[in-house]
């Protein structure tokens, strides 16, 4: 399980921030979804969308979330 930004990039250049960096590192420790949702949540994030995103051989799942005001 991994945090993509949307920019294309490779993964160890992919986050400059400090803190995006770290919550990306917590996310990765998890190997549920739902445990990488509520960790998000628990460091302020909210999820907003859940989209299957085609790709050559499997649909994979993404979801989208936004800071919480």
């Amino acid at each position: 399980m991994r945090l993509d930004y949307g920019q294309n990039q490779k993964k160890e250049m992919a986050v400059q921030d400090d803190v995006l960096a770290a919550l990306a590192e917590g996310v990765e420790r998890y190997t549920s979804v739902p445990s990488a949702l509520s960790y998000l949540d628990s460091q302020g994030w909210e999820l907003v969308q859940v989209a299957t995103l085609p790709d050559d051989k499997t649909a994979q799942v993404g979801y989208l979330l936004h800071r919480k005001h």
